[in-house]
């Protein structure tokens, strides 16, 4: 009977924080995914946060999903571990750091062990600041929206006029490659659409307007034409390649596609506008409010005057 020692390793992380940046807010959370595991069996894990102040400790957060004993701990999308922020009374400008640490139970010298995760920097900012940044961020899956469906268009109009043995066949490989482009464009820009309404809620900034217009009016709307017009243009270009579908057929579903794409396109640009009008609102009350300000100082400052 051979036996042969083996040193006990040190718990195994692989997490990230899911739909939050870099930036959050003084009330965000952050929602921790990923897996935490050990060839033994986890006795617990925590995160700290470090804020950066000369001699003053971490706060330690544990994280009760680790009951002890566990082999594997999963923490999946949509069951996330949340760490709330709140409770360290963050000032916007504070940097702080996050690092997520699990330990085991060995009994032997040396032990137990531990083993961490990557360490994220977060700065704090304030909701207008980080809502100007997702803005900015909607404003850039809007121009790659644009630019698909402008792809899409040229190649659509490459089906008018072709003729021949060679010519509809290229025609339609061509709108099939931009098919394609489209599809991974479109289903990328809805995940990230999903991403900002979830960082948003992280934040503790979704109202009910705001999930209606990224979940509603955007996000579920381009997942819908995924699945149906521009689905159906891709079968059709398969088809059209075997040669069992027609030139005309062709261009029909690539038609209702581009409508599909260009009615969310159209209803992002109403948001945008809807949002500049808000804005400018807001402007106006911020303004009407600062000369009611100034108007009440300056009569205390003329009531000073006579009474001295």
């Amino acid at each position: 009977l051979a036996l042969t020692a083996v040193p006990d390793e040190p718990p195994r992380l692989a997490v990230r924080l899911a739909d939050i940046s870099t930036a959050v807010t003084t009330g965000a959370r952050l929602p921790i995914v990923g897996t935490l595991a050990d060839d033994h069996g986890l006795v617990g894990a925590d995160v700290s946060l470090g804020r950066g102040v000369p001699d003053q400790p971490p706060t330690v957060v544990p994280l009760p999903r680790i009951r002890g004993g566990e082999l594997l701990v999963e923490l999946p999308a949509d069951r996330p571990e949340f760490v709330p922020l709140a409770p360290l009374g963050l000032a916007v400008g504070e940097r702080i750091t996050a690092v997520v640490t699990a330990r085991d139970g060995c009994p032997l010298a040396g032990g137990p062990n531990s083993g961490s995760g990557e360490t994220w920097l977060l700065e704090v900012v304030s909701p207008e600041a980080l809502q100007a940044m997702l803005e900015a961020r909607e404003v850039l899956l809007r121009r790659r929206l644009e630019a698909s469906i402008e792809d899409l268009t040229a190649a659509r109009g490459g089906l008018d006029g072709a003729t021949g043995a060679d010519g509809g066949p290229r025609a339609a490989d061509r709108l099939a490659e931009a098919t394609a482009r489209t599809a991974g464009e479109t289903t990328e820009i809805a995940t990230t659409f999903r991403g900002i309404r979830g960082e948003l809620d992280n934040n503790g900034l979704l109202t009910p307007e705001l999930q209606t217009r990224i979940s509603d009016q955007i996000a579920e709307p381009l997942t819908a034409v995924g699945a149906g017009p521009r689905a159906a243009l891709a079968d059709a270009c398969r088809g059209a390649a075997r040669g069992e579908v027609a030139t005309s057929a062709l261009a029909a579903r690539a038609d209702e596609a581009l409508a599909a794409l260009r009615a969310v396109l159209a209803r992002m640009l109403e948001l945008e506008s809807f949002n500049e009008v808000v804005e400018r609102l807001r402007g106006v009350i911020e303004a009407q409010e600062k000369i009611r300000r100034d108007t009440l100082e300056r009569q205390r400052q003329r009531a000073r005057e006579l009474l001295e």
